[in-house]
């Protein structure tokens, strides 16, 4: 089953590119530094419609619609989110963009972290609003307002922002080195 994909993101190219026999539909807009956007269960690239006009200001802003979702087919088969990761994997090897930051909201950003496992050298960084830690949205673990964030090579850091303001505290993020 697929989600319907609602309306476009102004100013943005509609994209396809190809994971084994999926086709993967996303969207382009703006030049700059690449940054990838990706939706969570049940959402679509419009879902990112206040955010990824303002970025393309001074970004390259790719945001793909996860396998099954929007205007993107559905896998044949994912056990795991390793499929839903090469997927979009695929989208930025064929734009060239990679490494790049990803932010992930909810399963999008499970699907970043499962990105970054697979390939750290394309993610260069990730910040997952409202990613669930496994604890549940009333566990200590997982506070609703916290963003987290994590740079290849790094370690997690919440950064304490309101979800709502995340553009302002994603683009003051800086890479995490670990401490040994």
């Amino acid at each position: 089953m697929t989600t319907v994909s609602k309306p476009d993101l102004a100013g943005f190219e509609e994209r396809w590119a190809r994971y084994r026999a999926t086709r993967i539909r996303y969207l382009v807009g703006g030049s700059g530094p690449p940054v990838v956007l990706v939706h969570g269960l049940g959402g679509f690239a419009g879902n990112w419609r206040a955010v990824a006009p303002p970025l393309a200001a001074d970004r390259r802003v790719i945001v793909p619609e996860l396998p099954g979702h929007g205007g993107s087919e559905p896998l044949r088969a994912a056990p795991t989110l390793d499929p839903f990761a090469e997927a979009m994997l695929a989208v930025l090897d064929a734009e060239k963009a990679l490494p790049a930051p990803w932010v992930g909201h909810s399963l999008g950003g499970l699907v970043g972290l499962r990105a970054a496992a697979r390939r750290p050298e394309g993610i260069s960084g990730s910040s997952s609003p409202a990613a669930s830690s496994g604890g549940g949205a009333r566990s200590s673990r997982a506070p609703r307002s916290a963003v987290r964030s994590h740079s290849a090579g790094g370690e997690w850091r919440i950064l304490g922002a309101s979800t709502r303001r995340w553009p302002r505290h994603f683009s003051q993020a800086r890479r995490v080195t670990p401490t040994r």
